[in-house]
């Protein structure tokens, strides 16, 4: 990549837990507060692709797909009304997931319906991470791709955008 492709992460001023990117290519991390998600980015020239992370927590997963989701939706709903792609990454393995969490009424494998459906009826993808940093390497190489791809289209063909 050349120098125009560094990247800065910006990070939801609400995000509880941060995490923690160190990539030769990221400049640093900028925090603002999201429309959506918890993670975008922002290239050079100030590009931010509409692609947006939100990270979840096993617990916070299953606060989101139960107690949250009412609010969840509405976030999806924002996405979609801004055409942001918001991706949710899960940080544990979809093992895990499904063997739920004890405090839960739902079982895992409930709940993992529960996220077949929000991703097809909304077009939302979700990622199971194994830990926070398979979470961090997942969003540094998805941002970096569209970064390659922005050089070899002459930076800009095909890819829509928000700029902000």
């Amino acid at each position: 990549m050349e120098k125009e492709s560094i990247i800065i992460i910006i990070q939801d001023s609400r995000e509880r837990k941060p995490l923690i990117f160190s990539h030769p290519y990221i400049e640093g991390v900028k925090i603002e507060k999201l429309i959506v998600g918890d993670y975008h980015v922002e290239y050079k020239d100030k590009f931010r692709p509409n692609i947006i992370f939100e990270r979840k927590s096993q617990n916070d997963a299953v606060q989101t797909l139960t107690q949250n989701y009412r609010r969840y939706r509405k976030e999806i709903l924002r996405a979609i009304e801004n055409k942001i792609l918001l991706v949710m990454i899960i940080e544990c393995s979809l093992t895990k997931f499904i063997k739920g969490i004890p405090e839960s009424q739902r079982s895992g494998e409930e709940m993992l319906s529960q996220l077949f459906t929000i991703s097809l009826k909304y077009k939302i993808p979700f990622v199971f991470c194994n830990t926070r940093q398979e979470a961090i390497r997942f969003i540094t190489e998805v941002y970096l791709a569209i970064g390659r791809k922005r050089l070899e289209d002459g930076n800009t063909n095909g890819l829509k955008a928000r700029r902000e």
